[in-house]
């Protein structure tokens, strides 16, 4: 059976910042030193429920802050090397804000490296490729509650594909 938990109305702060660090240099160029970085920091509680002492805790997956940077070399309609580090802040798993058992109430923080890239063939085809978790780091994103613990994310990935752009 499904039961609304509460309401939830959310406060949100976002800023980005993104730079071409070429442009100190020159303003005529085709190749980009491009550096960025972007956070969110969110507010959200539950403001009313019909679930007894819900009221004032924090939703499932709600972390307080995300963060994204990165720094990305390239020359138009030829390439693209990205090398991005990407922070979530700790989050409950549950709207009761509870452990259950043996898995703890909180998702730790994780940071993860990512590298991607991608290189124009011809035309409009591109191959692409990267490696998601780039330092193998050992982090957790959701909980799987048969195990009792929370789920590991992925390993080291590495990728590969094409795209044709219209």
């Amino acid at each position: 059976t499904a039961i609304n938990t509460g309401n939830t109305p959310s406060r949100r702060l976002e800023f980005e910042g993104y730079y071409d660090l070429l442009r100190l240099f020159s303003n005529d160029s085709s190749e980009h030193l491009d550096v960025f970085a972007n956070a969110s920091l969110l507010d959200a509680r539950f403001t009313s429920s019909i679930i007894s002492g819900q009221t004032g805790k924090i939703p499932a997956y709600a972390p307080h802050g995300v963060f994204k940077a990165g720094i990305t070399a390239r020359q138009d309609d030829i390439y693209k090397v990205s090398l991005l580090i990407d922070t979530v802040g700790s989050q409950y798993f549950q709207d009761s804000d509870q452990s259950i058992g043996s898995t703890p109430a909180h998702i730790p923080t994780y940071t993860v490296l990512d590298l991607a890239a991608d290189y124009v063939i011809a035309g409009h085809l591109r191959i692409l490729g990267g490696v998601s978790n780039l330092t193998n780091r050992i982090y957790y994103s959701r909980v799987f509650l048969f195990g009792g613990m929370l789920e590991p994310a992925g390993d080291r990935t590495f990728y590969a594909g094409a795209a044709y752009d219209l």
